[in-house]
């Protein structure tokens, strides 16, 4: 079987920016398809669901890994496993309001805590995540 090189592949990957159940299939197809269109479907922490929340949460270093446990901020075990690819890195579109509302969700769903501690919990969570992300983005696109 032939295959596209993966600047074709880019290019028509492109196309699907909108589109991201079908890109998401794309990533599903093989390695070379997934390496490809991974980075377009991370592209914009807009369209990021909970789940790509946790995620980023995995690709959190350890030491801010750390300072979450210290904080008894609970990270899932599904967390706990190295990602595929560093996901951190393949964001360009990033959106403050949208990161402090999904991990405010995600914590909601994950832990039984007060109101007073979530927010602290949040602010804790939403600075490691930036610290990584600006430690990542070499070109951010938008803020």
């Amino acid at each position: 079987m032939s295959q596209l090189p993966v600047d074709c592949l880019n290019e028509i990957f492109e196309y699907l920016e909108d589109d991201r159940f079908t890109l998401y299939s794309c990533i599903l197809v093989n390695r070379l398809w997934c390496g490809t269109s991974v980075s377009i479907f991370w592209r914009d922490i807009y369209n990021y669901s909970t789940s790509n929340f946790s995620t980023l949460i995995a690709c959190l270093p350890n030491e801010s890994k750390e300072i979450l446990y210290e904080n008894r901020i609970i990270i899932s075990p599904s967390t706990s496993k190295f990602p595929t690819f560093n996901y951190a890195a393949f964001c360009k579109i990033l959106s403050i309001n949208r990161v402090y509302y999904k991990i405010r969700g995600l914590l909601r769903n994950q832990q039984t805590i007060s109101s007073q501690n979530l927010n602290n919990y949040i602010h804790i969570m939403v600075r490691e995540i930036f610290k990584m992300l600006m430690n990542q983005i070499t070109s951010l696109k938008s803020l």
